[in-house]
């Protein structure tokens, strides 16, 4: 927690790497991004284990007071986003939930677009990893136990669509087949989407067998509303820098028609503000297929009208 009584925060930093002087390295905090109170006072402070699993008394890590995994990133052209989560006792009695939180910047800094806790009944849930598809849609996995329940392995997930900080849904990928006996818990727990068809969710995680031993099972789902993902043919955004790619400045999207797919060819630099982007336009519903181009006179700040050769 924070001195703030109605906020938590979230700290961002950057990584600038030297390759080629790597004293001149810099790893600085860039801001602190305000989010919805969460308690990270799991097990108190001088223990490591209080989550119950049945048919022992050995309690289980909760992992508390970290980012779990890594914060996914994606640039969809028109803003930046990162996914993450970390557990978080939602009731003062050492019950774990899921807080989870979307991350988006479109100008200079990171704002909260989204966050929620999942924490649908009684069971502690934790070690979780959370992951965002092609259209926007995202699935979380994580660890699940209770008194009456062997430590297993669950997904929940929410559409593009959905209503803001919602989860929808929680779906069993396998229910624990014993205990650990030790109070040592996880640090693995990864959930990634396949590059192939940038729809595909696989997970990986572990849970303990019927021998009281831990073992690892994948897992792999999609959602129906991703069968046709964006696809950056069908986009193209043009950027510009004037300091011979030390920075850029905000991408400018020029093309929008989603009955046309787009194939980058050349993007030119003419005198110091002239650029022209030529591309090929291919018709979906005709099958036609033209070369086209865009120019923009101030450097690419603004463009012009599409132009058939």
């Amino acid at each position: 927690g924070s001195n703030n009584p109605s906020e938590d925060y979230l700290e961002i930093w950057e990584f600038d790497v030297d390759w080629a002087t790597p004293g001149n390295s810099t790893f600085t905090k860039a801001q602190d991004i305000a989010i919805s109170e969460f308690d990270s006072d799991l097990c108190g402070y001088f223990s490591f284990n209080c989550f119950p699993q049945l048919g022992t008394a050995v309690t289980l890590d909760p992992l508390r007071e970290v980012v779990m995994w890594r914060l996914q990133y994606r640039n969809s052209g028109t803003h930046e986003t990162l996914v993450g989560n970390m557990v978080t006792d939602v009731n003062g009695n050492d019950q774990g939930g899921i807080r989870w939180f979307e991350l988006r910047k479109s100008g200079a800094s990171w704002t909260v677009y989204q966050e929620g806790t999942h924490a649908p009944d009684s069971n502690s849930r934790w070690l979780g990893s959370i992951a965002m598809d092609g259209v926007g849609n995202m699935a979380l996995g994580y660890s699940v136990s209770s008194p009456s329940m062997y430590p297993g392995i669950r997904y929940t997930g929410r559409q593009s669509s959905d209503p803001l900080g919602t989860m929808v849904g929680e779906y069993t990928i396998i229910n624990g087949g014993g205990y650990s006996s030790s109070n040592r818990w996880g640090d693995y727990s990864s959930m990634n989407v396949d590059p192939v068809d940038d729809c595909t969710f696989w997970y990986t995680m572990e849970y303990p067998n019927a021998n009281n031993n831990w073992d690892t099972q994948i897992a792999s789902f999609a959602f129906d509303s991703c069968t046709n993902p964006v696809s950056w043919d069908n986009q193209i955004f043009v950027t510009q820098s004037t300091d011979y790619g030390t920075s850029w400045n905000a991408p400018t999207q020029i093309t929008n028609n989603t009955d046309e797919q787009y194939h980058p060819r050349i993007a030119a630099a003419i005198g110091n503000d002239s650029v022209v982007v030529a591309y090929t336009r291919d018709w979906v519903s005709t099958g036609d297929t033209d070369v086209m181009y865009y120019y923009s006179t101030d450097g690419g700040a603004t463009w012009n009208g599409e132009n058939s050769l």
